[in-house]
């Protein structure tokens, strides 16, 4: 599972390099929030099969990125659990929450959801959406 991860971490990473001039912060954000556990691996990966000197830039930008931003404005726990929203929105337990709940999660690592207030909006946004 491990490798396999890897190598996925790897190739997402490939590809913000080779688009790096118009990267996105919410790919970047989406990025490191799903391969924190091996950015060390990945950085490695790329320095050994990229330009030393560009991996080596980029990987600094990425660090630099992730110390002085993403841990400080990125918020990677929900600001609301599934009794919340189920509590909330009056919802009985059930898949739909656990989906809600992803979609806030990844709402929030793109930087959208800054609030507990602005997840209960982005959450009652995506229920009016699911009923019209």
């Amino acid at each position: 599972m491990f490798c396999n991860n890897l190598i996925k971490g790897f190739q997402s990473l490939e590809k913000l390099f080779i688009n790096r001039e118009n990267l996105k912060k919410e790919k970047l954000n989406l990025w490191l929030y799903e391969n924190k556990d091996r950015l060390t691996h990945t950085f490695l990966i790329l320095i050994s099969k990229i330009n030393k000197k560009e991996a080596v830039d980029f990987i600094k930008q990425i660090q630099d990125y992730y110390f002085n931003i993403y841990q400080k404005q990125i918020r990677e726990e929900p600001f609301l659990s599934g009794k919340e929203i189920i509590e909330i929105f009056n919802l009985k337990p059930s898949p739909l929450v656990g989906k809600l709940k992803d979609s806030l999660l990844k709402a929030q690592i793109k930087g959208k959801i800054k609030t507990k207030r602005q997840a209960v909006e982005y959450i009652k946004s995506l229920l009016d959406n699911s009923t019209t």
